[in-house]
């Protein structure tokens, strides 16, 4: 599910890096000093850029091919600590952009000692207003990922830059840089004069930001409802038919794709060359085309320690939509979120109590079903309500099992969710078997389960910057350790099995460590960069992790739910060696791929079907404050991104599917788990559609699934 650890924001940690740990007068660009035209107080200089002075502000155009084109804008400090960078921008490109804001307090400005960074996504043609904080402000302290607008902010649309990168002094700001990532061609922006303001980011901004309805306060949108009747008269919009489509089969497959085998269960055919197939128990193609979170549970946000930021809260003896919990934990998705235990609310449940009376779970259920069919699903995703997934609603659906028990863990910096199990453990099998055996207990023969997924996003590094202790970080944790863990034992093994004599290793890793037993009791620190020979070694025990973690569970789930496909852990972080292991033992590879478009490069030339289990697209006009991992500007942004997106993912031989993340908006005020706050869901917290985004995903789902039939037909 969506977080902040999901790839992106390595992506943003290595592209601030490239842009900001240089001062602001980047390699060929000329300083500002003898620059000639300007706006309001502001002088102006540029690095491959065109700009024209206009009545309220500035057109510029970012040259193509420039790895980093950018404008620079160059005042007198104010000398007074006001706390936000105001930038008035219109995106006058006909692609979404990624603009970054710097801003220095010296003339040289070095990131992050004196100056801070951000960026924000803008939709073609945008008007807007980046807002970027001085004051160390950040919204996950107040329980949210991003939070509202800011006291006195300028009227019409913002875009809250949170959580800036680097440091620096208010009062002394001077040197501006402005530039987009990823020119591939020329590039156009609009900016208004840049100002200085005096806003309230705390305190006050956060009263009464919730409504009764669990909406934001702070703006307006369609479908935001204002009294009971709008709520009635929104959620009930007549459902259009969905277009049509080939004859099915009770599973959703397509008649007319004949030609494969009727196993009783759903399976795989075919092979890279000819294209791979999802095959239904009656023998039929599907291409699944499925929603995540289907639950009413997303719903509820903590109220304990904030009630003041709540308008007007359910009564507490409403066991429907009380309740209490604690989500306190040290893992990266969840550290530093603040307000994350007592009592939570679940506004989605009294809205839905409002539209259907004490009859709302069935109600609910019937609607949501009538829903997803009529916009062209088939599946029921990951993490949904057990009725619609494995009850009496009979689309096909996906299990998510969770692993439990006591063997040992290995802990690297990516442990967003948490840890690594370590599959060397002997105690790691049965853990496993116990697992899945009770998750899949009474399920063994349906027949409406597509497959297993076995644990979420698993920390196995990072392979896309080049750095070693990035990549092979699972197997530097297991060097680090000492002789109770299970995987030091099988690093060391695997050592003296190649090396034989300590000296021949003290040689090969440039160490001076006194015998075997000193380095697995006592390992002294590597050496950074690490060697050839360590990083050949780490590489080695990195793969043999991997086939050994996938070959376990791979066993356990043929022996334990033998009748349904092992479709893997969900990729979010991905290494060479954990996709070669995976492809090795799943039945399908599924990854999570938030990306603007349809792209697998990442995933290389692997010879297996692909599942791509979770993508959304976001944005910041419709509630919910935060746009999610993919930020594609505005409401119809979203509908259009998801139509090229299935459509690719539709034409791709390998890919068996995509399932979109999620149905239900996240709470504006944040959801129990992490804080997350994002409208990427289909409808919002008053179950009111998102018509542009549904009817498009009923055309497309619709296209889709022709396109595969077609696809389906060329099956030798």
């Amino acid at each position: 599910m969506p977080g902040l650890g999901k790839g992106l924001f390595i992506r943003k940690a290595i592209l601030l890096a490239a842009l900001f740990l240089s001062s602001v007068v980047l390699p060929g660009m000329p300083c500002p000093t003898s620059a000639a035209e300007s706006v309001g107080p502001w002088r102006l200089s540029s690095y491959e850029t065109d700009v024209a002075t206009t009545s309220d502000g500035l057109d510029i155009t970012f040259h193509g091919g420039i790895d980093w084109p950018n404008l620079i804008l160059v005042r007198e400090p104010e000398g007074a600590a006001q706390n936000t960078l105001v930038v008035p921008v219109v995106n006058l490109s006909e692609s979404v952009e990624e603009v970054f804001l710097r801003l220095g307090d010296d003339d040289k400005a070095s990131w992050p000692e004196h100056a801070i960074a951000a960026s924000a996504r803008l939709a073609p043609g945008e008007h807007t207003t980046l807002l970027l904080p001085f004051v160390a402000h950040n919204a996950r302290l107040f329980g949210m990922q991003v939070g509202p607008p800011p006291i006195g902010a300028p009227a019409g649309a913002l875009r809250r830059l949170d959580q800036p990168n680097g440091k620096i002094d208010g009062a002394k700001a001077r040197a501006l840089v402005i530039t987009l990532w990823g020119q591939t061609g020329e590039r156009r922006l609009h900016i208004g004069t840049p100002h200085f303001a005096e806003l309230g980011w705390d305190g006050p901004a956060l009263e009464h930001l919730i409504d009764r309805y669990g909406q934001a306060t702070r703006t307006n949108w369609p479908e935001r409802v204002a009294s009971d009747g709008e709520l009635l008269a929104k959620s009930k919009a007549a459902l259009p038919h969905a277009d049509k489509a080939p004859a099915l089969d009770p599973y959703g497959g397509t008649l007319a794709a004949h030609g494969f085998a009727a196993t009783g269960y759903f399976h795989i055919e075919g092979t890279s060359a000819s294209g791979y197939a999802l095959v239904t128990p009656e023998g039929h193609g599907l291409f699944s085309l499925g929603v995540n979170t289907v639950a009413m549970g997303d719903g509820a946000t903590y109220v304990s320690g904030r009630e003041s930021m709540f308008g007007e809260l359910p009564l507490p003896d409403d066991r429907d939509v009380n309740g209490s919990g604690d989500n306190r934990s040290t893992n990266l998705a969840t550290r530093e979120v603040s307000f994350d235990h007592g009592r939570w609310v679940n506004f989605y449940i009294a809205n839905l109590k409002r539209l259907y009376g004490q009859n709302y779970l069935n109600a609910w259920r019937n609607e949501t079903l009538t829903r997803l069919r009529s916009w062209g699903f088939n599946t029921i995703g990951s993490w949904s309500d057990p009725v619609l997934s494995g009850g009496n609603a009979r689309l096909p659906y996906v299990l998510a099992i969770a692993l439990t028990g006591n063997h040992g863990h290995l802990s690297t910096p990516f442990d967003f969710w948490g840890p690594l199990s370590d599959p060397f453990d002997p105690r790691f099998a049965a853990d496993v078997d116990a697992s899945i055996a009770a998750a899949s207990a009474k399920r063994h023969d349906d027949r409406f389960i597509i497959g297993d997924f076995v644990e979420n996003e698993l920390p196995w590094g990072d392979a896309s910057d080049g750095r070693a202790n990035h990549r092979f970080a699972l197997a530097e944790a297991a060097f680090a350790l000492g002789p109770t863990s299970a995987a030091k034992l099988a690093l060391i093994a695997q050592l003296r099995a190649r090396y034989g004599d300590i000296g021949a290793f003290n040689a090969a890793w440039g160490l001076h460590v006194a015998s075997w037993e000193a380095l697995t009791s006592y390992p002294p620190a590597l050496q950074d960069p690490l060697g050839a020979a360590a990083r050949d070694d780490l590489l080695r025990f990195s793969q043999a992790l991997a086939n050994q973690y996938y070959q376990t569970v791979a066993e356990a789930v043929h022996r334990q739910d033998p009748h349904h496909l092992y479709l893997g852990s969900r990729f979010a972080a991905i290494t060479p060696e954990a996709l070669a292991a995976c492809a090795r033992w799943c039945d399908v590879v599924s990854v999570n791929l938030y990306s603007e478009h349809f792209d697998l490069a990442r995933l290389g030339a692997i010879d297996k079907p692909i599942l791509v289990s979770e993508f959304s697209f976001g944005s910041q006009d419709r509630g919910p404050f935060w746009a999610g991992v993919v930020d594609v500007g505005r409401e119809g942004a979203r509908a259009t991104h998801y139509s090229e997106f299935v459509a690719a993912a539709a034409r791709d031989a390998r890919v068996i599917g995509a399932h979109w993340f999620q149905y239900l908006d996240e709470p504006a005020s944040g959801r129990l788990l992490d804080g997350e706050n994002g409208h990427f869901g289909m409808v919002s917290v008053a179950d009111v559609p998102y018509v542009t985004l549904t009817d498009e995903m009923r055309r497309t789902n619709a296209e889709a699934s022709l396109a595969r039939e077609s696809l389906l037909f060329e099956k030798p």
